[in-house]
């Protein structure tokens, strides 16, 4: 392992002292022939740190590889008020005065609220206004009274002839 190290710096393997690197040393060719299969083994017994170096992040990560950014949600008018208010402005007040804006529907008027002879004049009254409101309808009933009425008479008039 020291004379791979030591080879990797771009000095001769039988060196063992470390001196600082020459100007020379730029120009030695950069292929080196490929380990052997034993040197690999040992290489890698002899590495201390290679069972760890697979569960843990490389530093700089975080720069290197940036995330796909999302545009934020624009706050509505009313949220953007809200961030800035204080929080007790917003709280639970027991003396304020609470009040619905859109009033509520009275309720219906019975009849029974009224008097007799005006609940008679409401029955008389209904009949009136639904004749109004729908005069196709009881034109038709009476057309329809009408045929059956004189379907009973032509049954009468024939009733009668028979009878003679």
């Amino acid at each position: 392992a020291e004379a791979r190290r030591v080879a990797d710096l771009g000095r001769a393997a039988s060196q063992k002292v470390l001196t600082i690197p020459k100007h020379e040393d730029l120009f030695q060719p950069k292929w080196k022939p490929p380990l052997s299969s034993d040197e690999v083994k040992s290489q890698l017994q002899g590495d201390p740190v290679r069972n760890y170096k697979n569960c843990v992040r490389s530093q700089g990560d975080i720069f290197s590889h940036p995330e796909v950014l999302r545009q934020a949600k624009m706050p509505t008018t009313w949220e953007r008020r809200r961030i800035v208010a204080p929080e007790r402005t917003f709280a639970k007040i027991p003396s304020q005065i609470r009040y619905r804006q859109q009033s509520e529907a009275f309720p219906e008027a019975k009849d029974e609220l009224c008097t007799n002879l005006h609940r008679k004049w409401l029955v008389e009254h209904r009949k009136a206004r639904d004749k109004q409101l729908h005069p196709v309808y009881h034109a038709l009933v009476k057309v329809d009274a009408a045929k059956d009425q004189v379907h009973d008479i032509t049954r009468k008039k024939a009733l009668a002839r028979d009878v003679l």
